[in-house]
Formats: C-alpha cells, sequence, structure tokens
C-alpha cells in the first residue's frame, strides 16, 4: 500500500514566479490517496464482468477475427 499527495504542484515545478505578488500564504487543496502502487501508476479501475460475462465479451472480440480470417482464407484457396 502507498499513499499519494495530489494537489502539491509547486509553482516552480511549471515556470512559476515566486517573487509576484499574492502567491504568500496560498492555500492549496493537497488530498491524500491510498492504494497499491502498480493500480495507482497505471489507473486501473474495477469491471463489472463476472467471470462468465468476461469470456463471452473476450470470445465475442477475440473468436469473430479468426473466425473470419478462416473463412477467407479456405475461400481464396
Amino acid at each position: 500500500m502507498v499513499s499519494r499527495t495530489e494537489g502539491n504542484t509547486d509553482d516552480l515545478l511549471i515556470g512559476g514566479n515566486v517573487f509576484a505578488k499574492g502567491l504568500e500564504g496560498k492555500d492549496m487543496e493537497k488530498t491524500v490517496v491510498t492504494g497499491v502502487d502498480i493500480v495507482m501508476s497505471h489507473h486501473l479501475q474495477e469491471t463489472s464482468f463476472r467471470k462468465e460475462a468476461y469470456k463471452k465479451y473476450i470470445t465475442e472480440i477475440i473468436g469473430n477475427p479468426l473466425k473470419a480470417s478462416l473463412v477467407n482464407k479456405d475461400q481464396k484457396e
């Protein structure tokens, strides 16, 4: 588990002027997000698929191009 602070961008990192008026006492909202490192790094999200629904979904996506290529191959011969 990893905790990351978000909303903590320093103006110096994006070319801000530290001598500009009005930056003193500037309150920025900081948010701490806790989660698994690899999930947070790749912005993974939970899906609503159950195992059976996922199998059906994948076979529709992967199965059809394979069948279509086999049919086209047989027609060419």
